[in-house]
């Protein structure tokens, strides 16, 4: 199973799984409380300017839970 975390709403994901025809389960995390466990949520620097966002990140999870 594929999942995709964003800090981004509902109805965004499924604007964009509908556009781009996805079959991939895509969860709202605005709180951000998953991407920030995961190590997903960092400081990140662009045009010199700093700020906290997602940082694109692959994990496998075994039907344990191990990552």
């Amino acid at each position: 199973m594929i999942i995709g975390v964003s800090p981004d709403s509902i109805q965004s994901h499924a604007r964009f799984i509908e556009k781009h025809d996805l079959a991939i389960l895509l969860l709202s995390d605005p709180e951000h409380a998953m991407l920030e466990a995961y190590g997903a949520w960092q400081l990140k620097k662009m045009a010199g300017r700093e700020y906290m966002g997602v940082v694109r990140s692959t994990l496998l999870i075994d039907p344990q839970g191990l990552v």
